[in-house]
């Protein structure tokens, strides 16, 4: 169902504040929420439609194609309002974890899951491989056949925010 872009703006300009997107609440109905740009906008859903998010006015964020096609694609909704309040944060620092969220955006879901398990986990990569896939297949979905860097680094966050509940089980066994 299609969605005015107004109506959308009009929505979340009553439940978030301002300095939370890219540009003044009265131009989010035009400019891309992420950049702040005034192009063409693509509804951009917070939960995507494939992990069981509605064609809901409260489960789309307005954005251009670029920034679109680096928006999270997470069952977690808090990962694009995070996104768009970090969006200009720099991840240099992190060592593994930038090069692999670096590398991301021009990957499969194949090429993802082994980039994470080698670069990000080398010492227990045999451990984890199992679990993390399970992980992304549960919790992240392509977007136009791609992870955004944004899809990977949430992924990547939320598995790593798992791990010591998987040490525990683990342990048990």
């Amino acid at each position: 169902m299609s969605r005015p872009l107004k109506l959308i703006a009009d929505y979340w300009r009553n439940v978030k504040n301002e300095d939370v997107i890219g540009c003044f609440w009265e131009d989010a109905h035009t400019h891309c929420w992420r950049c702040g740009n005034d192009k063409k906008l693509e509804r951009a859903h917070i939960i995507p439609k494939s992990l069981g998010g509605p064609d809901a006015v409260s489960n789309f964020v307005l954005l251009c194609n670029p920034c679109h096609l680096q928006a999270p694609d997470v069952t977690d909704p808090r990962a694009m309002w995070v996104w768009l309040e970090q969006t200009s944060a720099p991840l240099s620092g992190m060592g593994s974890l930038w090069w692999f969220f670096s590398k991301a955006g021009t990957q499969t879901r194949e090429e993802v899951f082994k980039l994470a398990g080698e670069r990000v986990f080398p010492d227990n990569w045999q451990d984890l491989k199992k679990p993390l896939q399970k992980y992304i297949e549960a919790n992240a979905v392509l977007h136009q056949g791609r992870f955004s860097t944004t899809t990977a680094e949430w992924v990547l966050r939320g598995f790593l925010a798992e791990l010591p509940k998987l040490e525990d089980v683990q342990d048990e066994d």
